[in-house]
């Protein structure tokens, strides 16, 4: 682990203005001990470009302030640690085509945001009739034949804390795709906005 972190910290290091989340989550018999140890860990290799729990988050305030890195962290030790932050809840859509999952995530929107960070997965999942009817076909077969679709819906979005703002977007594969592009740009179309 210490050596996946450290990878993190020195591409932080050469790309100061990025920003990163990282997620820590179902611990299989993590015991206190070991929970300590890689909270330390954590601490030691990110320093200070750990963003505490209670900072106002936006870019300009990081980058001013020198933080690149949240940790979400899920379990009660985050209340003895103020770099920290709560277990940032994941839309999941369970859906293995695009339409489903949109439809999914418009109907969740329409309900209003989690408050906070929370994270819209546009993440495909096989299910067994997918599986069957398409026994030659991959995660990454599927996923690439919808990606334009999932993209055109990431790049109607309205970035920002209005309730029915997108907060962050995660997918798979997201080298083959223009994902990442779709995502700064909104990005920029906020820092413009907020201007």
């Amino acid at each position: 682990m210490q050596a996946v972190l450290k990878e993190i910290r020195e591409w932080l290091d050469v790309h100061p203005k990025e920003v990163v989340i990282l997620s820590f989550s179902h611990f299989l018999a993590l015991n206190q001990e070991l929970h300590s140890h890689l909270i330390d860990s954590i601490k030691s290799i990110f320093v200070s470009k750990l963003c505490p729990k209670m900072e106002t988050v936006t870019l300009r305030n990081f980058w001013h302030l020198g933080y690149q890195v949240i940790i979400s962290y899920e379990h009660h030790i985050i209340n003895c640690h103020d770099e920290l932050w709560p277990h940032i809840p994941y839309w999941w859509a369970n859906k293995c085509e695009a339409e489903a999952l949109i439809e999914e995530f418009e109907r969740r929107k329409q309900n209003g945001r989690p408050a906070g960070f929370f994270v819209a997965g546009i993440n495909l999942t096989e299910d067994l009739k997918y599986i069957c009817s398409h026994p030659t076909k991959s995660l990454k077969d599927m996923v690439m034949s919808t990606y334009p679709v999932l993209l055109e819906w990431v790049e109607n979005q309205c970035p920002g804390s209005s309730r029915h703002s997108i907060n962050i977007i995660a997918g798979d594969f997201v080298k083959e795709g223009h994902l990442v592009p779709a995502v700064l740009a909104l990005n920029e179309a906020l820092l413009n906005w907020t201007s």
